[in-house]
């Protein structure tokens, strides 16, 4: 057992745990075994988790191994990826149980995310028993019942003196102080990416972000390998978490996902591993996964609202009438930007980049179908598609493509880290390129 003792300024903070933990009981979220409620010196009993934070076990410190041999841990203080994946769902359980029971935990994180010290069996669908480290959620001392509004919902909890741990805290807090069933998420949406890379969480969202888009829009980049090296992730289940991380913790608050259907996705993906499977086999049983809504971006499966609700599909339009995409709409949206010195607000910036690389696409897919090729498989990655409708002998034009794209993925995803976007006349620049590289070519 472990003993949990307070005082002074931090003898509220044990109260309010103790009476937490009375009301919610839920296998994921940390047991009160007894306590003692006397204000001089206030305490509390639990279960002593011997398996550590999942902190500690991500990231193997000095002071981590330190933490974990006076806990009695002698295993193996490494997770393999199906272990992690595991860990994950139960502290995700364990916040939608309070979400549900009307609490905020207000302090979500891998330091608060114990395991167990022993491996138990964790039944799947497909061979035997997973054996896993079980979590629960811990240190409920922040948390807070939500406040009805004057709409008699219950979906925030103000707070005046805002305390979060370094790259948990959710950057909507700083404008609004209201925590809320998202920002609790946002916490789990950092804990994955901890999962993924194994990496501290300073810092950790804005370093990767661009990689968490890749891997979304592309399936390739940086962040397949930092997993690989990490904990051994297959590239689908790298692929469907990255989406996740998108939709809890790096799109614009009020396009966030929901945690429930976060949990859905990380169910889906533990439920798929045979407890019995190697690496390559694992990797086949979550193959596809990557692909199921509503998370991963891309066209035609649901994804983050465009930059264009308003507009209708540029390729669409383009099938529908051919003759108006005869290479005018880019010179027309060079025109647009021609506007002086001043730049244009981001809003409109973005629906301008996803108007030209749409239009350029379907010019190339235009020129590429003339020469004689099937048309693109369904689904397929457009960074891959670049590389077919402009190949790289082609140089320039290929680079310039790819510029574009990677405009066109920050556009589409509405990310608000898009904190350098490019300039009008630097847009203008680019759109200008790829025309004079099409009429080069005679495209």
């Amino acid at each position: 057992m472990a003993v949990k003792c307070a005082s002074g300024l931090h003898a509220a903070d044990i109260l309010q745990e103790m009476e937490t933990l009375r009301l919610c009981r839920h296998r994921n979220v940390l047991p009160l075994l007894g306590y003692c409620d006397d204000a001089r010196a206030p305490c509390m009993i639990t279960p002593l988790m011997r398996g550590g934070s999942l902190d500690d076990r991500l990231l193997l410190s000095c002071g981590a191994l330190e933490r974990l041999r006076r806990l009695g841990f002698e295993a193996d203080a490494c997770l393999d990826w199906k272990r992690r994946l595991s860990a994950l769902c139960d502290a995700a359980r364990g916040l939608a149980h309070l979400h549900g029971e009307r609490i905020l935990h207000r302090d979500v994180k891998t330091a608060n995310i114990l395991l167990e010290g022993a491996l138990r069996p964790l039944p799947m669908a497909h061979g035997p028993p997973l054996l896993v480290y079980r979590a629960v959620l811990s240190d409920v001392g922040l948390a807070k019942v939500r406040e009805p509004t004057l709409g008699g919902n219950t979906t925030h909890a103000t707070t005046r003196n805002l305390a979060f741990s370094m790259g948990f805290g959710d950057p909507a807090l700083l404008n609004s102080s209201q925590h809320s069933e998202r920002t609790d998420a946002f916490g789990i949406g950092i804990c994955i990416l901890m999962s993924l890379v194994s990496e501290p969480a300073a810092g950790l969202v804005t370093d990767r972000e661009d990689d968490i888009c890749d891997a979304m829009e592309d399936g390739i980049g940086p962040l397949f390998g930092a997993a690989v090296a990490a904990a051994g992730w297959p590239s689908d289940a790298t692929r469907a978490l990255a989406a996740v991380v998108h939709g809890l913790s790096i799109a614009s608050k009020r396009n966030r996902r929901p945690l429930p259907e976060a949990l859905v996705q990380m169910e889906a993906l533990l439920g798929a591993v045979d407890g019995a499977a190697g690496g390559k086999e694992a990797a086949s049983a979550v193959a596809g996964l990557a692909s199921s809504p509503p998370f991963v971006s891309s066209r035609g499966a649901a994804s983050m609202p465009s930059v264009r609700e308003d507009e209708p599909d540029a390729r669409a339009a383009a099938s529908a009438q051919p003759e108006a995409w005869s290479g005018g709409e880019l010179t027309r949206m060079v025109r647009q930007l021609e506007v002086g010195d001043a730049d244009t607000p981001l809003a409109r910036k973005r629906k301008r980049v996803t108007k030209a690389y749409d239009s350029m696409m379907v010019r190339l897919e235009r020129v590429y179908a003339a020469q004689g090729h099937a048309p693109l498989p369904e689904g397929e990655q457009e960074l891959r598609k670049i590389d077919l409708l402009a190949p790289r002998h082609l140089g320039r034009l290929n680079g310039l493509a790819h510029t574009l794209r990677k405009w066109w993925n920050a556009a589409k995803h509405r990310r608000d880290q898009w904190v350098h976007p490019p300039s009008d006349k630097e847009v203008q620049r680019l759109v200008r390129g790829v025309i004079a590289e099409l009429d080069r070519l005679g495209w």
